[in-house]
Protein backbone atom coordinates (compact mmCIF):
# COMPACT_ATOMS: atom_id res chain seq x y z
CA UNK A 1 0.00 0.00 0.00
CA UNK A 2 1.99 3.29 -0.92
CA UNK A 3 0.36 6.41 0.35
CA UNK A 4 0.44 9.52 -1.21
CA UNK A 5 2.98 12.18 0.19
CA UNK A 6 2.92 15.69 0.36
CA UNK A 7 6.77 16.98 1.96
CA UNK A 8 6.30 13.99 4.51
CA UNK A 9 2.52 14.09 4.75
CA UNK A 10 0.05 12.08 3.04
CA UNK A 11 -2.47 15.10 3.22
CA UNK A 12 -1.40 18.21 1.93
CA UNK A 13 -3.46 20.57 4.17
CA UNK A 14 -5.48 20.40 7.40
CA UNK A 15 -9.28 18.93 7.10
CA UNK A 16 -8.51 18.77 3.56
CA UNK A 17 -9.25 15.17 0.99
CA UNK A 18 -6.23 15.50 -1.01
CA UNK A 19 -4.64 11.77 -0.30
CA UNK A 20 -4.40 8.76 -2.12
CA UNK A 21 -3.53 4.74 -1.51
CA UNK A 22 -1.90 2.57 -4.93
CA UNK A 23 -2.62 -0.71 -3.49
CA UNK A 24 -0.92 -3.50 -5.16
CA UNK A 25 -2.01 -7.21 -5.14
CA UNK A 26 -0.49 -9.96 -6.39
CA UNK A 27 -1.31 -13.71 -7.07
CA UNK A 28 -4.44 -15.04 -6.05
CA UNK A 29 -7.11 -16.30 -8.37
CA UNK A 30 -9.68 -13.94 -9.76
CA UNK A 31 -12.15 -12.22 -9.64
CA UNK A 32 -10.58 -10.55 -6.84
CA UNK A 33 -13.02 -9.28 -4.02
CA UNK A 34 -11.63 -5.72 -2.02
CA UNK A 35 -13.61 -3.69 0.12
CA UNK A 36 -12.25 -0.86 2.28
CA UNK A 37 -13.33 -0.10 5.47
CA UNK A 38 -14.48 3.30 3.55
CA UNK A 39 -16.80 0.74 2.08
CA UNK A 40 -14.88 1.78 -1.26
CA UNK A 41 -14.59 -1.21 -3.33
CA UNK A 42 -11.85 0.42 -5.63
CA UNK A 43 -8.35 -1.10 -5.81
CA UNK A 44 -6.83 2.29 -4.94
CA UNK A 45 -8.54 5.31 -2.99
CA UNK A 46 -8.07 8.90 -3.79
CA UNK A 47 -9.11 12.21 -2.49
CA UNK A 48 -9.58 10.95 0.96
CA UNK A 49 -8.96 12.49 4.06
CA UNK A 50 -6.27 11.68 6.71
CA UNK A 51 -7.38 8.64 8.95
CA UNK A 52 -7.31 4.75 9.26
CA UNK A 53 -7.68 2.69 6.57
CA UNK A 54 -7.89 -1.14 6.52
CA UNK A 55 -8.47 -3.14 3.50
CA UNK A 56 -9.75 -6.94 2.76
CA UNK A 57 -8.72 -8.98 -0.50
CA UNK A 58 -10.48 -12.22 -0.93
CA UNK A 59 -10.40 -14.28 -4.02
CA UNK A 60 -12.04 -16.49 -5.92
CA UNK A 61 -10.23 -19.93 -4.57
CA UNK A 62 -12.95 -21.24 -1.03
CA UNK A 63 -9.65 -22.61 -0.19
CA UNK A 64 -7.71 -19.70 0.69
CA UNK A 65 -7.70 -17.30 3.02
CA UNK A 66 -8.99 -13.43 2.53
CA UNK A 67 -5.90 -11.11 3.54
CA UNK A 68 -6.24 -7.60 5.48
CA UNK A 69 -3.76 -5.00 5.45
CA UNK A 70 -4.33 -1.08 7.24
CA UNK A 71 -2.26 2.25 6.93
CA UNK A 72 -3.12 5.45 8.31
CA UNK A 73 -2.60 8.74 6.20
CA UNK A 74 -1.35 11.59 7.99
CA UNK A 75 -1.96 15.60 7.55
CA UNK A 76 -0.34 18.56 9.06
CA UNK A 77 -1.18 21.26 11.17
CA UNK A 78 -3.77 23.46 10.87
CA UNK A 79 -2.33 26.21 9.32
CA UNK A 80 -2.56 29.10 11.58
CA UNK A 81 -1.74 32.95 11.84
CA UNK A 82 0.39 33.27 15.42
CA UNK A 83 1.32 36.20 16.81
CA UNK A 84 1.11 39.54 14.95
CA UNK A 85 3.70 41.96 16.76
CA UNK A 86 3.03 45.38 15.20
CA UNK A 87 5.69 48.00 16.42
CA UNK A 88 5.09 50.56 19.26
CA UNK A 89 5.85 54.35 18.79
CA UNK A 90 5.66 56.40 22.04
CA UNK A 91 3.03 58.07 21.64
CA UNK A 92 1.25 54.83 21.45
CA UNK A 93 0.36 54.32 18.19
CA UNK A 94 1.80 51.64 15.45
CA UNK A 95 1.92 54.76 12.84
CA UNK A 96 3.30 57.59 14.49
CA UNK A 97 1.22 60.54 12.60
CA UNK A 98 -1.89 60.77 11.15
CA UNK A 99 -1.39 59.19 7.18
CA UNK A 100 2.55 58.56 7.82
CA UNK A 101 2.45 55.14 6.92
CA UNK A 102 5.62 54.35 8.49
CA UNK A 103 4.09 51.01 10.58
CA UNK A 104 5.89 47.88 10.97
CA UNK A 105 4.72 43.86 12.11
CA UNK A 106 6.90 41.19 12.78
CA UNK A 107 3.71 38.16 11.76
CA UNK A 108 4.00 34.43 13.37
CA UNK A 109 2.75 31.34 11.60
CA UNK A 110 2.38 28.33 12.41
CA UNK A 111 0.98 24.72 11.51
CA UNK A 112 1.42 23.93 7.66
CA UNK A 113 4.63 22.79 5.97
CA UNK A 114 7.18 25.29 5.98
CA UNK A 115 8.47 27.57 4.11
CA UNK A 116 6.01 30.09 3.80
CA UNK A 117 5.47 32.55 1.27
CA UNK A 118 3.79 35.59 2.19
CA UNK A 119 1.61 38.47 -0.11
CA UNK A 120 0.57 41.91 1.37
CA UNK A 121 -1.65 44.35 0.59
CA UNK A 122 -1.68 46.91 -0.39
CA UNK A 123 2.17 47.13 -1.29
CA UNK A 124 2.80 43.65 -2.60
CA UNK A 125 5.27 43.11 0.15
CA UNK A 126 6.48 39.19 0.40
CA UNK A 127 8.10 38.94 3.80
CA UNK A 128 7.01 38.24 7.12
CA UNK A 129 8.34 41.57 8.79
CA UNK A 130 6.67 44.40 6.42
CA UNK A 131 7.42 47.83 6.88
CA UNK A 132 6.10 51.27 5.42
CA UNK A 133 2.08 49.98 6.46
CA UNK A 134 0.18 52.42 6.27
CA UNK A 135 -2.93 52.50 9.38
CA UNK A 136 -5.44 51.04 7.09
CA UNK A 137 -6.12 47.35 7.49
CA UNK A 138 -3.66 45.48 5.91
CA UNK A 139 -3.92 42.07 4.30
CA UNK A 140 -1.60 39.59 4.06
CA UNK A 141 -1.79 35.90 1.84
CA UNK A 142 0.65 33.23 3.60
CA UNK A 143 0.97 29.78 1.71
CA UNK A 144 2.83 26.86 2.96
CA UNK A 145 4.94 24.58 0.63
CA UNK A 146 1.74 22.25 -0.08
CA UNK A 147 0.07 25.58 -1.41
CA UNK A 148 -2.17 25.67 1.67
CA UNK A 149 -3.56 29.40 2.22
CA UNK A 150 -4.41 31.12 4.84
CA UNK A 151 -5.75 35.10 4.73
CA UNK A 152 -5.73 37.89 7.05
CA UNK A 153 -6.31 41.58 8.04
CA UNK A 154 -4.08 43.19 10.39
CA UNK A 155 -5.29 46.86 11.29
CA UNK A 156 -2.79 49.28 12.74
CA UNK A 157 -3.99 52.51 14.78
CA UNK A 158 -2.80 55.74 14.38
CA UNK A 159 -3.70 59.24 15.99
CA UNK A 160 -6.35 61.44 14.81
CA UNK A 161 -5.87 63.81 12.05
CA UNK A 162 -3.82 67.09 12.64
CA UNK A 163 -3.88 68.42 9.36
CA UNK A 164 -6.99 70.24 7.44
CA UNK A 165 -7.74 68.72 4.33
CA UNK A 166 -8.89 70.43 1.16
CA UNK A 167 -12.48 69.51 1.11
CA UNK A 168 -13.44 70.45 4.63
CA UNK A 169 -13.03 69.25 8.49
CA UNK A 170 -15.65 67.58 10.73
CA UNK A 171 -15.44 66.85 14.43
CA UNK A 172 -12.63 69.03 15.15
CA UNK A 173 -11.87 71.11 18.61
CA UNK A 174 -11.46 74.60 18.27
CA UNK A 175 -9.34 74.09 21.78
CA UNK A 176 -6.90 72.23 20.07
CA UNK A 177 -7.25 72.09 16.23
CA UNK A 178 -6.48 74.83 14.85
CA UNK A 179 -4.57 77.09 12.04
CA UNK A 180 -2.15 79.27 13.78
CA UNK A 181 1.30 79.37 15.91
CA UNK A 182 1.97 78.14 19.26
CA UNK A 183 4.69 80.74 19.18
CA UNK A 184 5.10 84.67 19.36
CA UNK A 185 5.42 84.40 15.25
CA UNK A 186 3.07 86.03 13.33
CA UNK A 187 0.73 83.91 10.67
CA UNK A 188 1.31 84.35 7.14
CA UNK A 189 -1.29 83.87 4.42
CA UNK A 190 0.50 84.05 1.02
CA UNK A 191 -1.04 83.49 -2.51
CA UNK A 192 1.58 82.82 -5.53
CA UNK A 193 3.97 82.91 -2.77
CA UNK A 194 3.16 86.47 -2.12
CA UNK A 195 2.31 87.45 1.18
CA UNK A 196 -1.65 88.39 1.36
CA UNK A 197 -2.58 88.63 4.56
CA UNK A 198 -1.16 88.08 8.27
CA UNK A 199 -2.30 87.41 11.37
CA UNK A 200 -0.06 89.21 14.19
CA UNK A 201 1.21 87.45 17.05
CA UNK A 202 -1.14 90.60 19.24
CA UNK A 203 -4.15 89.44 17.29
CA UNK A 204 -4.16 92.14 14.50
CA UNK A 205 -4.89 91.05 11.19
CA UNK A 206 -4.10 93.58 8.01
CA UNK A 207 -4.23 92.37 4.39
CA UNK A 208 -3.66 93.47 0.68
CA UNK A 209 -4.66 96.30 -0.40
CA UNK A 210 -8.02 94.92 -2.93
CA UNK A 211 -7.18 96.70 -5.51
CA UNK A 212 -2.83 97.58 -5.45
CA UNK A 213 -2.56 94.31 -4.15
CA UNK A 214 0.44 96.06 -1.77
CA UNK A 215 0.95 94.46 1.86
CA UNK A 216 -0.03 97.52 4.56
CA UNK A 217 2.43 98.29 7.07
CA UNK A 218 1.23 96.30 10.10
CA UNK A 219 -0.93 98.46 12.55
CA UNK A 220 -3.94 98.17 13.86
CA UNK A 221 -6.04 99.70 10.99
CA UNK A 222 -7.49 97.79 7.69
CA UNK A 223 -7.08 99.70 4.74
CA UNK A 224 -9.09 99.01 1.27
CA UNK A 225 -8.39 99.90 -2.22
CA UNK A 226 -6.43 102.79 -3.61
CA UNK A 227 -8.69 105.10 -2.90
CA UNK A 228 -8.23 104.79 0.38
CA UNK A 229 -10.98 103.39 2.52
CA UNK A 230 -9.84 103.00 6.29
CA UNK A 231 -11.45 100.56 8.66
CA UNK A 232 -10.92 101.35 12.58
CA UNK A 233 -11.71 98.26 14.44
CA UNK A 234 -10.99 99.16 17.88
CA UNK A 235 -13.23 102.42 17.27
CA UNK A 236 -15.98 100.77 14.91
CA UNK A 237 -15.26 103.48 12.14
CA UNK A 238 -14.66 103.85 8.31
CA UNK A 239 -13.13 106.54 7.21
CA UNK A 240 -11.52 108.04 4.63
CA UNK A 241 -7.18 108.75 4.29
CA UNK A 242 -6.38 111.75 5.76
CA UNK A 243 -2.77 111.57 4.10
CA UNK A 244 -3.87 110.71 0.57
CA UNK A 245 -3.61 112.93 -2.08
CA UNK A 246 -6.86 113.12 -3.28
CA UNK A 247 -9.59 110.90 -1.23
CA UNK A 248 -9.91 112.04 2.08
CA UNK A 249 -13.43 111.25 2.57
CA UNK A 250 -15.61 108.08 3.01
CA UNK A 251 -17.89 107.02 -0.07
CA UNK A 252 -20.43 104.41 -0.48
CA UNK A 253 -22.50 104.08 -3.90
CA UNK A 254 -21.16 104.09 -8.05
CA UNK A 255 -19.77 106.85 -8.96
CA UNK A 256 -19.67 108.60 -5.40
CA UNK A 257 -16.70 110.48 -4.42
CA UNK A 258 -15.38 111.79 -0.96
CA UNK A 259 -12.39 113.88 -1.63
CA UNK A 260 -13.18 116.45 1.49
CA UNK A 261 -11.32 115.70 4.76
CA UNK A 262 -13.45 113.60 6.87
CA UNK A 263 -16.22 114.30 4.58
CA UNK A 264 -18.63 111.24 3.22
CA UNK A 265 -21.24 110.54 0.52
CA UNK A 266 -23.52 107.91 0.10
CA UNK A 267 -25.59 107.26 -3.24
CA UNK A 268 -24.91 106.90 -6.96
CA UNK A 269 -22.77 110.33 -8.04
CA UNK A 270 -23.05 111.89 -4.50
CA UNK A 271 -19.87 113.98 -4.03
CA UNK A 272 -18.98 115.89 -0.79
CA UNK A 273 -16.00 117.98 -2.38
CA UNK A 274 -14.86 120.23 1.07
CA UNK A 275 -13.83 119.20 3.84
CA UNK A 276 -16.67 118.02 7.15
CA UNK A 277 -19.76 117.82 4.49
CA UNK A 278 -21.87 115.07 3.62
CA UNK A 279 -24.19 114.21 0.58
CA UNK A 280 -27.19 111.55 0.90
CA UNK A 281 -28.80 110.68 -2.08
CA UNK A 282 -28.81 110.61 -5.91
CA UNK A 283 -27.01 113.07 -7.92
CA UNK A 284 -26.39 115.37 -4.39
CA UNK A 285 -23.55 117.10 -3.81
CA UNK A 286 -21.61 119.59 -1.38
CA UNK A 287 -18.82 122.36 -2.41
CA UNK A 288 -18.66 124.11 0.89
CA UNK A 289 -17.10 123.17 4.40
CA UNK A 290 -19.75 121.90 6.91
CA UNK A 291 -22.16 121.71 4.40
CA UNK A 292 -25.34 118.69 4.13
CA UNK A 293 -27.03 118.06 1.11
CA UNK A 294 -30.02 115.43 1.63
CA UNK A 295 -32.29 113.95 -1.08
CA UNK A 296 -32.26 113.40 -4.98
CA UNK A 297 -31.64 115.88 -7.89
CA UNK A 298 -32.86 115.22 -11.32
CA UNK A 299 -31.55 112.99 -14.16
CA UNK A 300 -29.54 115.97 -15.69
CA UNK A 301 -28.92 118.58 -12.53
CA UNK A 302 -27.52 117.18 -9.32
CA UNK A 303 -29.28 119.03 -6.14
CA UNK A 304 -26.11 121.29 -4.52
CA UNK A 305 -25.51 123.25 -1.68
CA UNK A 306 -23.40 125.46 -2.16
CA UNK A 307 -23.19 127.47 1.29
CA UNK A 308 -20.87 126.95 4.44
CA UNK A 309 -22.65 125.62 7.34
CA UNK A 310 -26.09 124.77 5.87
CA UNK A 311 -27.70 121.92 5.60
CA UNK A 312 -30.18 121.30 2.10
CA UNK A 313 -33.23 118.96 1.61
CA UNK A 314 -34.89 117.99 -1.92
CA UNK A 315 -36.65 116.27 -3.90
CA UNK A 316 -36.30 115.10 -7.85
CA UNK A 317 -34.90 118.61 -8.10
CA UNK A 318 -32.08 121.10 -7.98
CA UNK A 319 -34.15 123.38 -6.02
CA UNK A 320 -33.98 122.39 -2.03
CA UNK A 321 -37.39 122.04 -1.13
CA UNK A 322 -35.91 122.69 2.54
CA UNK A 323 -33.07 125.04 3.33
CA UNK A 324 -31.79 125.41 6.78
CA UNK A 325 -29.17 127.99 7.48
CA UNK A 326 -26.18 128.49 9.85
CA UNK A 327 -26.31 129.66 13.16
CA UNK A 328 -24.20 132.11 14.66
CA UNK A 329 -22.82 129.55 17.67
CA UNK A 330 -24.09 128.19 20.68
CA UNK A 331 -27.83 128.65 21.99
CA UNK A 332 -28.22 129.96 18.44
CA UNK A 333 -30.43 128.84 15.68
CA UNK A 334 -30.32 128.88 12.07
CA UNK A 335 -32.61 130.15 9.34
CA UNK A 336 -34.99 128.09 6.99
CA UNK A 337 -35.94 128.45 3.94
CA UNK A 338 -38.92 126.93 1.89
CA UNK A 339 -37.89 126.11 -2.00
CA UNK A 340 -35.52 129.24 -1.54
CA UNK A 341 -31.97 129.45 -0.33
CA UNK A 342 -32.59 133.57 0.21
CA UNK A 343 -33.32 134.14 3.37
CA UNK A 344 -33.07 137.79 4.12
CA UNK A 345 -31.51 139.03 7.05
CA UNK A 346 -33.55 139.35 10.51
CA UNK A 347 -36.13 136.71 8.93
CA UNK A 348 -36.29 133.21 10.24
CA UNK A 349 -38.45 131.73 7.29
CA UNK A 350 -38.58 132.45 3.89
CA UNK A 351 -41.18 130.71 1.31
CA UNK A 352 -40.97 131.11 -2.26
CA UNK A 353 -44.36 130.07 -3.12
CA UNK A 354 -47.68 130.17 -1.66
CA UNK A 355 -48.75 129.20 1.66
CA UNK A 356 -52.39 127.40 2.70
CA UNK A 357 -53.11 126.78 6.67
CA UNK A 358 -56.08 125.99 8.59
CA UNK A 359 -55.33 128.59 10.69
CA UNK A 360 -53.09 130.91 11.09
CA UNK A 361 -51.85 132.86 14.71
CA UNK A 362 -48.69 135.75 14.91
CA UNK A 363 -47.62 136.46 18.29
CA UNK A 364 -47.07 140.15 19.16
CA UNK A 365 -43.51 140.51 20.60
CA UNK A 366 -42.51 144.30 19.94
CA UNK A 367 -46.20 145.88 18.56
CA UNK A 368 -48.97 147.34 20.54
CA UNK A 369 -52.68 146.39 19.78
CA UNK A 370 -53.88 149.98 18.88
CA UNK A 371 -56.96 149.92 21.60
CA UNK A 372 -55.33 152.97 23.05
CA UNK A 373 -57.64 155.13 20.04
CA UNK A 374 -60.71 154.81 22.37
CA UNK A 375 -58.90 156.06 25.47
CA UNK A 376 -60.92 160.02 26.18
CA UNK A 377 -57.23 161.99 26.09
CA UNK A 378 -56.78 160.39 22.67
CA UNK A 379 -56.30 162.86 19.58
CA UNK A 380 -58.39 161.54 16.77
CA UNK A 381 -57.18 162.73 13.32
CA UNK A 382 -60.14 165.25 11.92
CA UNK A 383 -61.85 164.76 8.54
CA UNK A 384 -60.16 167.04 7.25
CA UNK A 385 -56.86 166.87 8.51
CA UNK A 386 -57.07 163.06 7.12
CA UNK A 387 -57.98 164.25 3.78
CA UNK A 388 -55.24 166.38 3.30
CA UNK A 389 -53.16 163.48 4.61
CA UNK A 390 -54.26 161.00 2.09
CA UNK A 391 -54.10 163.66 -0.84
CA UNK A 392 -50.53 164.29 0.22
CA UNK A 393 -49.16 160.68 0.45
CA UNK A 394 -52.09 158.61 -1.39
CA UNK A 395 -52.02 155.91 1.35
CA UNK A 396 -54.06 155.37 4.73
CA UNK A 397 -51.87 157.00 8.24
CA UNK A 398 -49.43 153.81 9.55
CA UNK A 399 -50.52 151.68 6.13
CA UNK A 400 -47.26 151.46 3.96
CA UNK A 401 -47.69 152.43 0.43
CA UNK A 402 -47.81 150.59 -2.83
CA UNK A 403 -44.45 151.26 -3.73
CA UNK A 404 -43.13 150.14 -0.43
CA UNK A 405 -45.22 147.22 -0.40
CA UNK A 406 -43.47 145.65 -3.81
CA UNK A 407 -39.81 146.90 -2.65
CA UNK A 408 -39.99 145.35 0.95
CA UNK A 409 -42.37 143.24 1.40
CA UNK A 410 -45.11 143.30 3.61
CA UNK A 411 -45.20 143.23 7.66
CA UNK A 412 -48.71 141.40 8.48
CA UNK A 413 -48.49 142.10 11.79
CA UNK A 414 -47.76 145.81 11.19
CA UNK A 415 -50.29 146.00 8.62
CA UNK A 416 -52.57 144.73 10.34
CA UNK A 417 -52.08 146.79 13.30
CA UNK A 418 -52.51 149.61 10.92
CA UNK A 419 -55.45 148.41 9.50
CA UNK A 420 -57.33 147.78 13.07
CA UNK A 421 -56.20 151.41 14.13
CA UNK A 422 -57.54 152.88 10.81
CA UNK A 423 -61.00 150.49 11.62
CA UNK A 424 -60.95 151.52 14.85
CA UNK A 425 -60.46 155.81 14.02
CA UNK A 426 -62.96 155.85 11.07
CA UNK A 427 -65.42 154.04 14.05
CA UNK A 428 -65.20 156.70 16.04
CA UNK A 429 -65.72 159.36 13.45
CA UNK A 430 -69.15 157.32 12.52
CA UNK A 431 -69.59 157.64 16.42
CA UNK A 432 -68.94 161.81 16.07
CA UNK A 433 -71.21 161.98 12.90
CA UNK A 434 -74.10 160.03 14.51
CA UNK A 435 -74.12 162.11 17.59
CA UNK A 436 -74.12 164.80 15.51
CA UNK A 437 -77.07 164.12 13.51
CA UNK A 438 -79.48 163.42 16.36
CA UNK A 439 -78.35 166.60 18.11
CA UNK A 440 -79.93 168.45 14.54
CA UNK A 441 -82.55 166.29 15.42
CA UNK A 442 -83.35 167.36 18.52
CA UNK A 443 -82.83 171.37 17.38
CA UNK A 444 -85.83 170.88 14.97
Amino acid sequence: MTPSDYNGYNISCFGSATGSINLTITGGTPPLIIIWSNAATTEDLSNVPAGYYRVTVDDADTLTDALDAEITLTEPERLEMGEARPYVYQNGYNVSAFGACNGSIILDVKGGVAPYTYLWEPGQQTTGSPTNLCSNDNQVVVTDANGCIIVDGIGLNEPQRDDWTMMGNSNSNPATQFIGTLDNKDLVFKTNNTESARLKANGEFSIARIKSGRIVSPDSLIYFGDSTIIMHPSLNRLYGDDASAGWKGTAIGKFANAPGLYSTSLGYKSASVNPYSVAIGFRVQTTQDYSIAIGNGTSGQNLTNNFTNTIMLGCNSNVPTVFISSASGQNTSGNVGIGTTDIPNGFKLAVNGRIIATELKIKLKNLWPPDYVFEKNYHLMSIPELKQFIEKHKHLPEIPSANEMLKNGVNTAELLMGLLKNLEELTLHVIQQQEEIEALKANK
